[in-house]
């Protein structure tokens, strides 16, 4: 898991099993994924979110992922507060490290990554109102200050000295 972590009791084996000449694996995984979000546009922002799978032993000439498109989909379960789920894609591409790792033995080889992509956008508006309305009310302060006159010459014993 690329930007998370698995630990050995998250992973459940469902299904092992051979199509033709393609054997397959099926295993149940829990993950707690790291992603950082671009704040850049907020309060009108879309997020992209990615979950990156690659074997760390086997590169692409042994085990390629082969993504579901058909079987695979956002649960009604995924809830993020202030955004929908506007699409869902996975796909899959070689990757290679241009490094050994550190292991002679192992030639920098291709790996094949299995992508998955869920694009989240805002909405409503309602975070954009609420975050400029104090904004709004400190230019309106501003410019009522414009229309203020001076009451200097209408108070004159304001300008009496003290006898203290």
């Amino acid at each position: 898991m690329i930007d998370g972590t698995v630990s050995d009791k998250d992973i459940q084996l469902i299904k092992n099993g051979t199509v033709g000449d393609e054997n397959y694996v099926l295993y149940k995984v829990a993950a707690t994924i790291t992603k950082k979000f671009d704040m850049n546009r907020f309060p009108v922002d879309d997020q992209f979110l990615t979950i990156v799978i690659q074997d760390t032993v086997d590169q692409r000439d042994k085990l390629i992922f082969v993504p579901d498109k058909e079987g695979s989909s956002v649960g009604d379960n995924v809830n993020v507060s202030g955004y929908g789920v506007n699409s869902f894609n996975m796909t899959e591409k070689p990757f290679s490290y241009n490094s050994t790792m550190g292991d002679p033995t192992v030639s920098s080889g291709v790996f094949s990554q299995l992508r998955t992509g869920i694009l989240l956008s805002r909405e409503d508006n309602t975070v954009l109102f609420v975050s400029l309305i104090g904004m709004f009310i400190a230019v309106l302060a501003a410019l009522s200050s414009l229309f203020i006159m001076s009451f200097r010459g209408v108070f004159p014993w304001r300008e009496l000295p003290c006898s203290c």
